[in-house]
């Protein structure tokens, strides 16, 4: 590919892991994306009247300029140039937690971050709180909210020494899965768990 020459590419995935995307090395935030004080990307989802509002334009934007689209498992980025891009799939635990609406009023964001982090010791600027978001109409009359928390290193070339391993993740995972059976996960974070649904790394 030429300068003169920019292609969007979209590229569909089976699962909805962070996908870090770089440029000859250097790693690429997404046109979604922002850095948030401990230094995580924060992803914002488009408006419905303007799904495409993130797409990378080839007009206007550098090679590599990416978005994913979750609600259609699909990365866009932009190939321009001589530039090497490569996409690399992180290792991150996903947890989905069905819960009360008081629950999140009450525990919103860093509450049930810190009683993660403590309960699992996990540093809290591995744990991100991704959104809470109302049920869809076929579960409404349960009056729930999902809550995703995220476990995961932060993006770009790290050298931070407490940067999780893979095998740290697949453990902290099957921790979270075992305390729940056994029933300890409420009272460890001290919320209400109508269900749970754990994503391990890839």
């Amino acid at each position: 590919n030429n300068d003169d020459a920019p292609v969007l590419v979209g590229v569909w995935y089976a699962a909805s892991y962070r996908l870090d995307v770089y440029a000859d090395g250097n790693y690429v935030l997404p046109t979604n994306g922002e850095y948030n004080a401990k230094g995580q990307v924060e992803t914002t989802n488009p408006p419905a009247n303007d799904p495409d509002l993130y797409m990378p334009d080839v007009t206007s934007t550098e090679a590599g300029s990416n978005y994913w689209d979750r609600t259609r498992n699909i990365l866009w980025l932009i190939l321009k140039g001589p530039v090497l891009i490569d996409v690399e799939t992180m290792d991150q635990v996903i947890i989905m937690f069905n819960v009360p609406p008081m629950s999140v009023d009450e525990f919103f964001g860093e509450n049930l971050v810190n009683n993660i982090a403590n309960f699992f010791g996990v540093p809290s600027s591995k744990i991100r709180f991704a959104r809470a978001v109302a049920e869809g109409s076929r579960k409404r009359r349960d009056n729930s909210e999902t809550v995703i928390i995220t476990i995961e290193n932060a993006p770009g070339n790290s050298t931070d020494p407490s940067d999780l391993s893979p095998d740290q993740m697949a453990s902290i995972s099957a921790n979270i899965i075992s305390t729940y059976q056994l029933g300890g996960l409420e009272s460890a974070l001290n919320i209400t768990i109508l269900g749970i649904t754990v994503t391990e790394p890839p």
